[in-house]
């Protein structure tokens, strides 16, 4: 009986331990993703805002590419969207952009036929979001390794603007890159297909 309790008693320090280094292990840093320990603080919720003017644009045709040339690169981002949208109020308030595209894309290695990091990334006024979602360059990945064939994405991202002159119109882009993960000395390429994006403006 002592022995069966002194195994049991083992096995649940080990859990615990393990149950403790799963919840302060950080994801590995890769482009587009982003690292934080698994008890992270939970995500704030925006504040109540009102909808004032959704925009959708479905005007792209495609065949958009971006690529890199040796091991470990990154390519220019090649931009899908670029669209400027009003902000809808004076001078010094705010408002939200609820930004989503949703569209076929595919990324794969210059000489091997194996998925990269395939990315969009997301730009307000040249930055990345303010609500977060991206890494620090705006980028978020939407396939990472894997298979190399065609399938549809869709992502969501919100940032807050605050105008400098009222009604100011803030420039909001999508792009499409990739990042060589693999090994790959030839590099990396990334293609973006039809394309929808929806920005919808919020205010307080």
């Amino acid at each position: 009986m002592r022995k069966t309790t002194n195994v049991l008693s083992i096995a649940l320090f080990l859990a615990l331990a393990g149950l403790g280094f799963a919840q302060t292990h950080s994801v590995p840093d890769h482009l587009g993703m982003i690292s934080r320990p698994a008890h992270a603080d939970p995500m704030v919720l925006t504040a109540k805002e009102t909808l004032r003017a959704t925009y959708s644009d479905s005007g792209s045709t495609g065949g958009f590419n971006s690529s890199c040339s040796f091991a470990g690169c990154i390519s220019p981002p090649s931009t899908i969207y670029s669209n400027n949208i009003t902000c809808p109020v004076l001078v010094g308030k705010t408002c939200t952009y609820d930004i989503q595209i949703a569209g076929q894309v595919m990324s794969g290695g210059n000489s091997d036929a194996v998925g990269e990091n395939g990315l969009y990334q997301f730009l307000i006024d040249g930055a990345p979001p303010t609500g977060g979602g991206t890494d620090i360059n705006g980028n978020y990945s939407w396939q990472y390794a894997g298979p190399e064939f065609e399938f549809g994405t869709s992502y969501n991202v919100h940032s807050k603007v605050t105008n400098d002159v009222a009604n100011q119109a803030h420039t909001i882009s999508v792009s499409v890159l990739c990042e060589e993960v693999n090994g790959d000395l030839n590099g990396c390429w990334a293609f973006s297909g039809f394309q929808t994006m929806v920005v919808r403006v919020w205010t307080p």
